[in-house]
């Protein structure tokens, strides 16, 4: 019995956050085909959990590099990186520690993969989800700043109140082609 309830619980709380990201993309669509992202402010683009940028934010961060490279030249990379059973930890530990510990986890991936340059930055895309832009970084580069973020995690042990716990990610990356939108990247993330 107690299992059954914990799996509806799990299953639950993913439906919720899947619902939550459905409606952050149809209003960021809306945005879009309404042409109004330049209107939207800083606060919008900003997700309040973690004090990353949002969703609005990668697309405007892509819309800003898209044009002033037009013919995109420039070497782009991409990783969608998404913490494993995380919706367990939620159940688990309770979402209070689970919201710390994805915001632990984004603070830790913002400070290792941003450089001197600036032009790398980090997202969070959806419940579980970060995304990072590499500009002016070839794949190869953007994957060995990727293993380090994975390897420290995973190398990472939670203890709270007792109950042990520890995390893995999964990372998907690829370079941006010229042909990409922000659609077409995320669905190939999605498949790496």
């Amino acid at each position: 019995m107690k299992e059954t309830v914990y799996v509806a619980v799990v299953r639950f709380t993913a439906l919720a956050h899947k619902l939550r990201d459905q409606i952050r993309t149809a209003t960021l669509n809306v945005n879009i085909q309404e042409e109004r992202l330049s209107a939207v402010t800083r606060v919008q683009q900003q997700d309040q959990m973690t004090g990353l940028q949002n969703r609005i934010g990668l697309e405007m961060v892509f819309r800003s590099w898209w044009r002033e490279d037009p013919e995109r030249h420039r070497l782009v990379s991409a990783a969608l990186i998404n913490l494993d059973r995380f919706g367990e930890l939620n159940f688990r530990l309770s979402t209070s520690v689970g919201d710390r510990v994805l915001r632990a986890v984004a603070n830790y991936v913002q400070q290792l993969v941003t450089g001197e340059r600036g032009l790398e930055r980090v997202f969070r895309r959806g419940s579980d989800e970060l995304f990072v832009f590499f500009g002016d970084s070839g794949p190869r580069t953007a994957a060995g700043q990727i293993e380090k973020v994975r390897q420290t995690i995973q190398k990472t042990h939670l203890d709270y109140g007792g109950v042990q716990y520890s995390l893995t990610i999964r990372a998907g990356v690829t370079d941006v082609r010229a042909d990409d939108d922000l659609a077409s990247l995320m669905e190939r993330l999605q498949e790496v």
